[in-house]
């Protein structure tokens, strides 16, 4: 009867085995078909993500701004193998910032100096990257940098944000320049981590980062 007895039980453990096997290579493609899967998945499928983290704020942001913002989550999701490959999330999402803080301010202050009949701008401070010239944008000054120097510099700017939007343009200018510095790590750091790339979004989807200071109501 031992004999027997053992012989059973080889064979439901070999049985067992087998089906244990079956199981990790069915799970296994099914992983893969989810890899396939999210990698398909358009960055448009993240903007609810985006619009979950920035509550209230993302309803008033640019469209671009959205889909800038929802790139940068695209390529979170699909570089989850290369964790210290997370530029791509920067600057798209850095990418998204500049055309909020143009669409919000900047934008709105160029078109105000073309109603006044400006042609050149600023003609009260010396720069090399005006915001207008020959009664043109000049579209080469329309970068997170330059924007960071006009809300320091620029008086005029930083008083009508002020008085017309109710902005602060210090907060906005250190925001700005902390974004515009991790952009430029990410730009051309050989690595940039998974740690990098969090520590980034907790800031631009802060209570306190850049989208929410660009749409808050000071008193």
């Amino acid at each position: 009867k031992q004999p027997f007895a053992s012989f059973n039980q080889r064979k439901l453990n070999d049985i067992h085995q087998d089906l244990s096997d079956a199981a990790d290579s069915i799970k296994a493609g099914q992983m893969e078909i989810l890899r396939e899967l999210q990698i398909c998945k358009g960055a448009k499928e993240y903007l609810p993500l985006v619009a979950s983290r920035l509550g209230n704020v993302f309803p008033m942001l640019h469209a671009e701004t959205q889909r800038l913002l929802a790139r940068g989550e695209y390529f979170l999701a699909i570089n989850q193998a290369e964790p210290d490959a997370m530029q791509p999330v920067v600057l798209d999402q850095a990418k998204a910032c500049e055309h909020e803080l143009l669409s919000r301010v900047f934008w709105p202050y160029i078109q105000k100096l073309f109603e006044e009949g400006v042609s050149e701008y600023p003609a009260h401070i010396p720069t090399n990257l005006p915001l207008i010239k020959y009664s043109k944008i000049c579209r080469k000054s329309m970068t997170l940098g330059t924007y960071c120097w006009y809300l320091r510099e620029d008086l005029h700017l930083r008083s009508w944000a002020k008085t017309v939007l109710h902005l602060d343009a210090s907060l906005l200018e250190r925001e700005a320049g902390w974004i515009s510095e991790r952009r430029n790590e990410a730009a051309h750091k050989a690595d940039f981590r998974q740690y990098d790339a969090a520590i980034f979004q907790s800031r631009v989807y802060g209570h306190q980062g850049l989208l929410a200071s660009l749409h808050s109501v000071g008193e």
